[in-house]
């Protein structure tokens, strides 16, 4: 696994699994998203990207499957009887 934390305003920090070809970022305010099939190149230029936002939008972004946080627990109101 390789990993970087980014000096972005839009995210805080990636992690890339070469095994799996997943690109799991972490976004300010939004948390951890998952793109499958991700080539490591794209990590790469990720993370050396003059705008990791910018880079993003235009390379990732709609490009591959993609789910939110599948650890994050949710916490819902327990259903009235």
């Amino acid at each position: 696994m390789r990993a970087a934390k980014l000096n972005s305003s839009a995210i805080a920090r990636i992690l890339y699994d070469d095994e799996a070809r997943t690109l799991s970022i972490w976004f300010h305010g939004s948390g951890r998203y998952v793109y499958f099939d991700v080539p490591r190149e794209v990590f790469d230029s990720l993370r050396d990207a003059p705008s990791a936002g910018l880079y993003f939008r235009d390379k990732v972004k709609g490009r591959y499957r993609c789910i939110s946080d599948p650890d994050r627990k949710r916490f819902r109101p327990a259903d009235a009887a």
